[in-house]
Order: structure tokens, then C-alpha cells, then sequence
């Protein structure tokens, strides 16, 4: 691989976990584009897949908590990274504290 390619211009991490995908998704009636690592993606599904909830589904879900202000997160694509890696922590309750000595259900998102 060269360094000197532009990271758009580079094929070959295409199928990498490292490599940006953009999913069109519809939240609440509304349709956006959300663009997150493969891995992001990945990890989001497996959470998904536990709860018996859709991606799509999983997402509004995460996008209320997101307008509800319990983030400090700049943008909600940050905050799905910042799920994500709770979730790999072993902390998927988000920017809930646990008491000491706690552990936390999986999965934190549930069929409302």
C-alpha cells in the first residue's frame, strides 16, 4: 500500500473494518445518511441482532436518547462510536453510570 494515496483512492481497505460506509436511514419519517467504520456497523448489528430490533430500529431508538441531551457527544455519529465502544467495554447503559460493582444487561437497547 502507498502513503501517498488519498484514503478514498486506496481499494484495497474497501472490505476493512477500517474503511467509512454510508447507510441511508429513515428516523421518525425523516431520511439521513449515517457514515461509520464497518466495524461501527458491524458492532451495531450484533447489538440489533440481541435485542430482536432491526439496525434501523436500533438506531431511532439511539437517536431519541441522543436529542434527550444524555450526550456530550459533538454529533450523533459520535455518539453511535461512543456506543459501540461502551458496549466493547462491557458497558453498553451509555453515559449512565453503573453503581460499583454492577454489571450491566445486554443488550441496552430494548423494543420500546
Amino acid at each position: 500500500m502507498q502513503l501517498t494515496q488519498g484514503r478514498n483512492e486506496n481499494k484495497s481497505i474497501a472490505g476493512t473494518p477500517y474503511a467509512m460506509r454510508t447507510r441511508s436511514i429513515r428516523i421518525h419519517g425523516v431520511v439521513t445518511s449515517i457514515g461509520l467504520e464497518n466495524f461501527c456497523w458491524d458492532i451495531l448489528s450484533r447489538i440489533a441482532d440481541q435485542g430482536s430490533l432491526t439496525v434501523n430500529r436500533q438506531l431511532c431508538h439511539l437517536h431519541d436518547d441522543y436529542q434527550c441531551g444524555q450526550s456530550e457527544a459533538a454529533n450523533f455519529c459520535s455518539y453511535l462510536r461512543i456506543f459501540c465502544m461502551r458496549y466493547l467495554a462491557g458497558n453498553p447503559l451509555l453515559f449512565q453510570e453503573l453503581p460499583p460493582g454492577a454489571k450491566p444487561d445486554a443488550p441496552a437497547i430494548k423494543e420500546r
